[in-house]
């Protein structure tokens, strides 16, 4: 008996051609982060999850400029899930 499997790709041709706009985006959420302007770099880094939503490195962004504007709960899930994030790494990739 024949057996297949069927691996479905989660990202689109269109979306694997956006790498270069999510290494762009990132590169600013740390540029803004480090000229500490975390607002902008929050919003940069959503936009890399617009692109890649497993992007581990637009969440940490997004939590490390989210501690500094004191929003604990931006991260979605609380102080505590921040805190967990925070722990892990604080400055931004």
């Amino acid at each position: 008996m024949p057996v297949c499997a069927v691996v479905k790709n989660w990202r689109s041709p269109a979306a694997r051609g956006d790498r270069a706009a999510e290494r762009s985006w990132l590169q600013s959420s740390y540029d803004s982060y480090k000229d500490r302007r975390f607002a902008d770099c929050v919003t940069h880094s959503e936009q890399v999850l617009k692109l890649n939503p497993r992007s581990a490195a637009a969440y940490n962004n997004i939590c490390a400029a989210s501690n500094e504007l004191g929003d604990f709960t931006h991260a979605g899930g609380g102080p505590r899930q921040l805190h967990e994030c925070h722990a892990k790494s604080a400055v931004p990739r």
